[in-house]
């Protein structure tokens, strides 16, 4: 199939200072291989990012984990993950102000408190760290004073700095589990005073990577040729830099058996999204 041109999706809830600079680099690097320039579309959240991949609007999107499961029911493609640190998977840390009197989760308990969340579809900026606190024993009707959608990982950040919220969470890569330092440092990337501004209250059980999504107009033989370039990028001149850039991540990598197993037991979990 001959494509009049290539979209490559995004979205702003993907945060991250070097958001949209690593992204156009990344669609740069592709150019080569589909013959064209990449036209970057940056949607305003997940949502609209997953309308987009739904309506035929973009040919390959970064996508985390509850919307390329989405994605994926509905025939599109989940063809590499984000590979950080030798794994796969990531975990989700609840931060709080550096000040906060809360130095565990079980301080949360009877008490009523604002979280900030990234978004409802986010799996580290919202679902899984909302469902480790009711997992605590945390029940967010009566004890949320507050549930509020920022639109990204800083924007949270932000708000718990800034004293409007009281929690918000942010995705760290599994070799930071342990190293409350290591941790802030991996937020830092996305809010950049998070090493004193912020501290790590507790970290959710291992989430399933982010990765690319191609969608089902786009044919085989455009697809290998795109894996190609992608599962080579990493060893490119500028690509392991582009990679950190974007993904905050060391290379991309084919989809293992048990991570699609992992991806399988989050169904039930999904969102309401669209």
């Amino acid at each position: 199939m001959s494509l009049t041109q290539f979209r490559f999706g995004i979205s702003q809830g993907h945060g991250g200072s070097t958001l949209i600079e690593g992204a156009r680099i990344f669609a740069d690097l592709l150019g080569p291989v589909i013959g064209q320039r990449a036209r970057l579309v940056v949607e305003s959240d997940y949502k609209a990012l997953l309308m987009s991949v739904l309506a035929g609007n973009v040919e390959l999107s970064w996508m985390p984990p509850f919307l390329h499961i989405e994605a994926t029911a509905r025939g599109h493609r989940l063809v590499v993950v984000c590979e950080r640190g030798g794994a796969v998977t990531y975990r989700s840390a609840l931060l709080v102000r550096n000040d906060s009197k809360f130095r565990a989760v079980s301080d949360l308990l009877g008490e009523r408190f604002r979280v900030a969340w990234s978004d409802p579809a986010s799996a580290a900026g919202c679902v899984f760290p909302r469902l480790h606190l009711a997992q605590q024993g945390i029940d967010p009707k009566d004890q949320f004073v507050s549930e509020r959608f920022y639109g990204g990982f800083m924007a949270a950040c932000e708000a718990v700095a800034a004293g409007e919220a009281d929690v918000c969470a942010c995705s760290v890569a599994e070799s930071s589990i342990g190293e409350p330092a290591q941790i802030l440092a991996e937020v830092k990337r996305v809010f950049a005073a998070a090493e004193w501004r912020l501290r790590t209250l507790d970290v959710t059980r291992p989430i399933p990577a982010d990765g690319l999504v191609i969608a089902s107009h786009v044919d085989a033989g455009l697809e290998e040729l795109l894996l190609r370039t992608i599962y080579g990028m990493h060893l490119q001149p500028g690509g392991k830099q582009t990679l950190s850039k974007l993904f905050y991540a060391d290379k991309l990598v084919r989809v293992p058996g048990y991570l699609s197993n992992l991806i399988e037991t989050l169904r039930p979990l999904l969102p309401c999204q669209a």
